[in-house]
């Protein structure tokens, strides 16, 4: 492309690949090596990886149930 001198150049320096490639990068929760985001399964320790708001998100309603059930089973007990 050529640009003329009267013109306002706009140019951004392209990222480093190794920079863009660790943007993508989190550390695995069970062992702390570097894995990509998209990443199912740790290459290095095995275990999976899984979206922290989707596993605590179905952790805490579980909870939530089952404390709704222990607190029915109670009462039902307490008035028997």
């Amino acid at each position: 492309m050529i640009y003329d001198d009267d013109e306002e150049q706009d140019w951004t320096p392209d990222l480093d690949e190794e920079q863009d490639s660790e943007a993508d990068q989190l550390p695995c929760p069970s062992c702390g090596a570097m894995v990509y985001d998209d990443t199912d399964r740790c290459p290095h320790c095995g275990d999976w990886i899984m979206p922290l708001s989707a596993s605590a998100g179905s952790r805490s309603g579980i909870w939530i149930v089952a404390a709704l059930l222990a607190i029915i089973g109670l009462l039902v007990w307490a008035v028997s």
